[in-house]
């Protein structure tokens, strides 16, 4: 008996992946006390099968699921605060993206969720191949029209290894 799955035994965080034998068989024991064929796990660890056939005889497989993780920060840490702005005037600040994953990840791309008072900018192509421990560069520019309160927020998208989206707090009085 072999332990199969579409996923190459790795799955993104808070999936699940499904875990099946190569071939049919009379009855199954799972790890997991589950007597099924296919199992559906989302929790990283070793998974074991016996399988048996119709003459009794079983047959053994083991296999390790990982979970990959994603791990994106900004800095300043938490959020940015341009604090206050004369309505006309401009700042702008420079936020860090950094890739605390154990992998390369790639950014398909950044944007600001309302993006009136806000523009966004960065020297990189999207998708972007951002390496592990690497980290690059977005330009925030904050330009209040009249006076009050803004907010917005930094989406930077990650398409792979996982579909995953990270966002960044801004604000500022204008």
């Amino acid at each position: 008996v072999e332990i199969v799955s579409d996923d190459e035994f790795s799955m993104c965080q808070g999936e699940f992946i499904t875990l099946r034998t190569n071939y049919e068989f009379d009855s199954y024991e799972w790890s997991t006390g589950e007597t099924t064929r296919q199992i559906d796990v989302s929790t990283s660890g070793e998974y074991r099968i016996k399988a048996y056939d119709l003459n009794g005889c079983a047959a053994y497989d083991t296999v390790t699921v990982t979970e990959i993780l994603v791990d994106v920060d900004f800095y300043p840490t938490g959020s940015y605060d341009f604090g206050q702005i004369l309505a006309g005037e401009s700042e702008n600040e420079i936020i860090n993206v950094e890739n605390y994953s154990t992998d390369e990840i790639t950014i398909s791309g950044i944007k600001l969720k309302r993006g009136i008072e806000v523009k966004a900018g960065t020297t990189v192509t999207f998708p972007y191949r951002l390496p592990a421990n690497d980290n690059f560069d977005v330009t925030i520019d904050f330009e209040p029209k009249y006076a009050g309160s803004f907010y917005d927020t930094l989406i930077v998208d990650v398409s792979e290894p996982c579909d995953l989206t990270f966002f960044y707090p801004l604000k500022g009085t204008g």
